[in-house]
């Protein structure tokens, strides 16, 4: 049975489990809860307008769909979904991090090498080397034949 049609009508299908001292369903429900307001002061949007929400409904759906979303099964829960999510989202920000901690560096190196090589900081280009080098053939040519 497809449960799409559960969550296009605003049911969500809950497993609530007490037994055993090693549950942490309030826990993980406190945690949750935390992490869904932290995306709603973050983004200033309402908890279902939020990126981390609305990208774990659409995985929860496909999840569904495939009945891989009930542990007991060997699907994933909602909670591991959102531990994925987080942890995703983590590594995320950590590359985009590290990826403009090496752009700065590398500004700032080109900018020591434009500083150290004076002038504007430019390199004469490929061009401007060859015409450099034909001037100053024709010089020696003129001053030799002057001779």
């Amino acid at each position: 049975q497809w449960r799409g049609a559960d969550i296009m009508n605003g049911l969500q299908p809950v497993d609530i489990t007490f037994e055993g001292p090693e549950h942490g369903g309030i826990g993980s429900t406190t945690y949750s809860a935390r992490i869904v307001q932290d995306a709603c002061d973050e983004t200033g949007l309402g908890p279902e307008s939020t990126p981390v929400v609305q990208v774990a409904s659409v995985l929860k759906e496909l999840l569904a769909q495939r009945r891989l979303n009930e542990p007991f099964s060997g699907g994933l829960s909602s909670y591991g979904l959102l531990l994925l999510l987080l942890a995703v989202l983590k590594d995320r920000r950590i590359i985009q991090e590290e990826m403009k901690k090496i752009e700065r560096q590398r500004q700032k190196v080109s900018g020591e090498a434009a500083t150290a090589g004076g002038g504007d900081g430019r390199q004469p280009s490929q061009n401007q080397r060859d015409s450099s080098a034909r001037s100053r053939k024709k010089d020696a040519q003129t001053s030799s034949a002057a001779t």
